[in-house]
């Protein structure tokens, strides 16, 4: 926090000179790609006294989901009981309240209803405040989601947001994370930024901070930036995007002076060796992911393809295949598992693979060393509103896939339906394919209002 207020207190004289050379753009400073409120604008000659009316905006959509997924047992031998079927509806709400010099209030909910035992449950996934001084320092206060990184999938930059964007689509919301954003902007050639992480701070002492600095050379916009936090190792970060012969191309990368997650190694022993948990200590870890991606015209039609291809270096991944040793360790502590009727067993020793998924030492796509993934559409296909969408993702490391392909559907009226086809692929206990999946399907259809 004492960062943060020296920031202001550097950058306070500077705003007070810039004042009155530099125009801003309140749109593109609360713009978040995550988070569309669709409202009505006016036409630009009356946007001055749209800015300055109250206002509140309610919009969202309703869903009906129907997943279904499908076991290697049921594919290998018509062994259905690891099959599931789990539909539900979700809706999801956007309060959008504006008032006179760009002040605004916004709440994100999300609401499933489950017809099983679990019922009704809701999820309040944004709920913030936006001021200003002078419209020349933004301020965002509350649960957010940041746009920090520039990558599609991969954004090692990004050690703020509490959820990882995932590869397979999500019907759910973005969790948020708490705290205080500060954006200084200059123009169009030089934004200068600042959060206060308050998350999971339970005194003063426990808020991290991070800083940016993002300017533009050309036709090349990058940034750098830092994080540091009590008890965590700072991350400093890298990102750039340009355009190089058609090519829209973005990456980023960071580095720290030890690992700020927690890995497993075996310990020597008798009789049995010991699984424990560490931090690497003393030693630089990098992460960098670079993302090439172009639009193609089609038949007439202008940007109908889009293609993206995407790599990743987690340089704090695993450089073999962890979950397919299938030795026996000492846990360095018992780990809770269920069987397969529902009820709790307690482990002493085991695999790797339930000592990381019972002390969370897993998250999916980050798991090891190497990464590659490619996003496909093509607009308009058959009809006017469809649009095909073909995905995959790879773990170069353990050779294990996920191949998704799916159709959306969105006409007019704001009618929406979609169906998505999931295949996972690659040898057994990798990481892909460790939860014994061979696929799932997933149907929706829904509203937009």
């Amino acid at each position: 926090m004492k960062y943060l207020l020296l920031l202001i207190i550097i950058v306070f004289p500077v705003f007070l000179y810039a004042q009155d050379k530099f125009d801003v753009n309140e749109d593109e400073i609360f713009s978040n790609p995550d988070m569309v409120v669709q409202e009505k604008r006016p036409a630009s000659s009356d946007m001055e006294n749209f800015i300055n009316k109250k206002s509140v905006g309610i919009s969202g959509e309703i869903l009906s989901v129907f997943p279904f997924s499908i076991s290697r047992d049921y594919v290998m031998d018509n062994d259905s009981s690891g099959n599931t079927f789990d539909p539900y509806v979700f809706g999801n709400i956007d309060f959008d309240a504006r008032l006179p010099g760009s002040y605004k209030g916004f709440a994100n909910i999300d609401v499933e209803y489950h017809p099983d035992e679990s019922g009704t449950e809701a999820f309040l996934k944004e709920l913030f405040v936006d001021f200003n001084i002078s419209k020349k320092i933004y301020f965002r206060a509350g649960k957010q989601v940041l746009k920090w990184g520039r990558c599609y999938l991969w954004n090692p930059t990004d050690v703020i947001n509490i959820q990882k964007t995932s590869f397979l689509e999500q019907i759910e919301s973005r969790e948020g994370t708490y705290g205080l954003k500060i954006t200084i902007p200059f123009g169009t050639s030089v934004n200068m930024y600042g959060f206060a992480d308050m998350y999971e701070a339970e005194r003063t002492s426990d808020v991290g901070s991070a800083y940016k600095i993002e300017f533009l050379i050309g036709n090349t916009e990058m940034a750098f930036s830092v994080w540091g936090k009590k008890h965590y190792y700072p991350v400093y970060g890298y990102d750039f995007s340009t355009r190089v012969f058609g090519w829209d191309i973005v990456g980023e990368a960071s580095c720290s002076q030890g690992n700020n997650y927690k890995k497993v190694r075996v310990v020597e022993d008798f009789p049995l060796d010991k699984l424990e948990t560490y931090q690497e200590k003393d030693k630089w870890t990098t992460k960098a992911s670079v993302n090439f991606g172009r639009e193609f015209d089609g038949r007439d039609i202008p940007n109908r393809y889009s293609v993206k291809f995407e790599f990743f270096y987690n340089g704090a991944g695993y450089s073999e295949n962890i979950f397919n040793d299938t030795n026996n360790y000492v846990y360095d502590k018992p780990v809770t598992i269920e069987d397969a009727e529902g009820h709790s067993m307690i482990l002493p020793a085991g695999s790797k693979m339930y000592y990381l998924m019972s002390n969370e030492l897993y998250e999916p796509n980050y798991l090891s060393r190497y990464y590659a993934a490619i996003f496909t559409n093509v607009k308009r296909i058959f009809v006017e509103d469809l649009t095909f969408n073909l995905n995959g993702i790879m773990n170069i490391t353990d050779s294990s896939y996920i191949l998704s392909a799916g159709f959306s559907y969105q006409n007019i009226n704001d009618f929406k339906a979609g169906i998505t086809v999931n295949a996972y692929l690659g040898k057994e206990d990798t990481e892909y394919t460790i939860l014994r999946n061979a696929g799932n399907i997933l149907v929706t259809a829904g509203i937009i209002f």
